[in-house]
């Protein structure tokens, strides 16, 4: 299906970064030791949907009589099983949509004219559907980008605690502390403890480029995997105290 403006608007400026980093979104086989994994299917198709509100994605993810709900499900048959689940799920309300949130409130979006608010990608890393909210925090840009590990069949017995759990499941051969040296683009791949508001406590995969003074901090929260995308001095203690996810 043609993609719209928008989505190549979003590829080729807004998201250069993402590519420069090399970022895999092939989904696990198998590792080296025989060990399984989850095996995500590449869909036929992929598309991206773009939305100016944290309303307008609450309208189309679970308002069934809105002309943005029908949108999505009519378009959803050739862009794979894990986004056919996953808008099953919201339509069910067996899953939440999951907002960044600082401090008290969302997270104010970027407002920035001729570039999208939030993206919904039909397939994206680790070939699942993924939410990116573009944000601003003090002045910086800043990206949240959430994955429902729910999409994803026959995980309904595992129990993952951390990022690299996660990705030893979906993902063994993707970057991590323990194979970073393999990508040309990364300084350096490790894994920290951050203090979220309310005390919530996550071990995240923190990758930080050779190239640019953004990193990628990527945790697991309540059956999500959450990845924020920013430059490097954002991520202070006081940052993380103020952050958290909320749920619509």
């Amino acid at each position: 299906m043609k993609k719209t403006i928008v989505f190549v608007l979003l590829l080729c400026t807004a998201f250069v970064v993402l590519c420069a980093c090399n970022l895999p979104v092939q989904s696990g086989s198998g590792d080296p030791d025989g060990n399984s994994s989850a095996v995500i299917e590449t869909p036929a198709d992929h598309n991206s949907y773009t939305f100016h509100s944290y309303q307008d994605v609450v309208k189309a993810l679970t308002q069934k009589e809105s002309k943005e709900y029908s949108k999505l499900r009519e378009e959803q048959s050739v862009y794979g099983a894990a986004y056919k689940d996953t808008l099953s799920k919201f339509a069910a309300e067996d899953i939440k949509i999951a907002v960044p949130q600082f401090g008290e409130c969302p997270m104010p979006l970027r407002n920035k004219d001729g570039y999208a608010n939030i993206s919904l990608l039909t397939s994206e890393l680790y070939n699942l559907p993924w939410l990116w909210y573009h944000c601003v925090v003090n002045d910086q840009s800043l990206d949240v980008k959430i994955s429902y590990l729910d999409a994803i069949e026959n995980l309904d017995n595992v129990s993952p605690k951390t990022y690299t759990d996660v990705l030893e499941l979906i993902a063994p051969q993707a970057p991590s502390p323990e194979n970073y040296e393999k990508y040309e683009s990364y300084k350096i791949i490790y894994e920290k403890k951050l203090v979220l508001k309310d005390g919530v406590a996550v071990n995240a995969m923190i990758s930080e480029l050779k190239s640019s003074s953004k990193v990628y901090v990527m945790f697991y929260y309540d059956g999500l995997l959450v990845t924020l995308c920013g430059d490097n001095a954002m991520f202070t203690d006081a940052f993380w105290q103020s952050f958290s996810i909320s749920y619509h």
